[in-house]
């Protein structure tokens, strides 16, 4: 019996259409529901492409590979193939990021920074290559987290690369390039406006910086329009081994406790008093984020707060901040004093060398809205040129930012 024509014609559409979906995946052009759905199912890859290029004999050569969701059946065959694209304390780190990623997904809330990993396989499905989009939602901004609660058209969606390496078997085949394509295009499909990579001024990076600047990516912590348009970001930083205006014993006497649902509304108080409106969105959106979290929680970055009290009760300083991936940094993320308190203020900034001090870190990155000229009288300098000491104690390789716009 003859199939109907309508009948042929459906089945070519649907062969045509699962073709189309694989290419547009493979541009990087992927919705939100769909990646969802393949981060709920990753048994499948989420597309297949081909490189093909010239070698330097004229030959062609080509890349057949598959692209997927990192998961956890991948991960020691992973760091088997890229082991060595970083130094063995890089390398370290990325093994410690990647077991507590695994942990973070397993939770049932967001994290302070929410990261995607994808894997490039060969077609017998062995990794050799990372990439990774994530957003730092306790910092403002909208992130994958906070995106729905905060409005666009005021608030940046800003994403960071991730972890990214290609083994060496496949370097020079146009993997690396194809990679960071595809990553900014996912970014740039989920409504990212500023794409941002952290790395550092060691030597072995010089081939990488100079790749990163020839791609559009200009170095500076400082941004214009980061948050929102007409909302710049300015970083600082302070070493806490330099003069403080405390001693130790005073400082390590402070009492300070941490945000809770006790007290969140007077913190929230008193940051309305210190924010715009934009700014002050954000805040509520990573104070939620800050207190859905529990004790034994196991994530990438745990955010952690203080606040602290005036004698008569009234909170007159706080501060949201993580313990840096870095391994002699405290990130502090949010931070403010009661402009009518005498002294809070300095109270505030020695509390935070306190705590940097027990943690046994010594340097300080402030990130905010806006200047403050007076965070120099606390001892804080400008990020511009770089970072230094934040690898590690008495390690002068400076800590960069990149940042790129990317257009819609």
């Amino acid at each position: 019996m003859e199939r109907p024509k309508e009948r042929d014609e459906e089945i070519r559409e649907a062969e045509e259409t699962a073709l189309t979906r694989n290419e547009r995946y493979a541009r990087g052009q992927i919705g939100e529901d769909e990646l969802r759905a393949h981060w709920e199912n990753p048994d499948s890859p989420l597309f297949e492409h081909e490189l093909v290029r010239q070698d330097r004999e004229g030959r062609e050569q080509r890349t057949a590979f598959r692209v997927r969701a990192l998961t956890e059946e991948y991960k020691e065959p992973l760091l088997e193939a890229v082991k060595n694209s970083w130094t063995d304390v890089d390398f370290e780190d990325l093994k410690g990021t990647l077991e507590r990623f695994f942990e973070q997904r397993a939770l049932a809330h967001p994290g302070a920074l929410n990261v995607e990993y994808y894997i490039a396989t060969d077609t017998d499905d062995q990794p050799f290559a990372i990439t990774g989009i994530y957003t730092c939602d306790i910092e403002g901004g909208a992130g994958f987290a906070t995106r729905d609660h905060l409005d666009s058209a005021e608030h940046n969606i800003v994403a960071g690369l991730g972890w990214f390496a290609v083994g060496t078997d496949y370097q020079g085949t146009g993997m690396g390039s194809f990679l960071l394509d595809w990553t900014e295009n996912v970014a740039r499909g989920r409504g990212v406006k500023i794409m941002t990579i952290e790395t550092d001024d060691f030597e072995n990076e010089e081939v990488a910086l100079k790749l990163y600047e020839k791609r559009g990516y200009v170095p500076g912590f400082d941004v214009r329009d980061y948050y929102g348009p007409g909302r710049d970001r300015f970083t600082y930083f302070l070493n806490i081994t330099e003069a403080s205006e405390m001693s130790s014993a005073q400082t390590e006497g402070m009492a300070h406790e941490s945000i809770t649902a006790e007290n969140k509304d007077a913190v929230r108080t008193l940051a309305a008093r210190l924010y715009a409106p934009a700014r002050l969105e954000e805040f509520e959106a990573a104070l939620n984020i800050l207190l859905q979290h529990k004790e034994d929680d196991t994530m990438i970055l745990k955010p952690e707060s203080i606040v602290l009290r005036a004698p008569d009760g009234a909170v007159e300083g706080f501060s949201i901040f993580l313990n840096s991936l870095y391994e002699n940094e405290v990130a502090n993320y949010w931070y403010g004093s009661d402009p009518d308190a005498s002294g809070a203020q300095s109270r505030l900034m020695e509390a935070l060398r306190a705590i940097t001090r027990e943690r046994d870190r010594e340097i300080v990155v402030t990130y905010r809205e806006g200047e403050d000229p007076s965070l120099a009288e606390h001892g804080f300098q400008s990020s511009e040129g770089g970072i230094p000491f934040v690898f590690g104690k008495g390690d002068p390789t400076k800590f960069l930012f990149y940042t790129k716009k990317l257009e819609s």
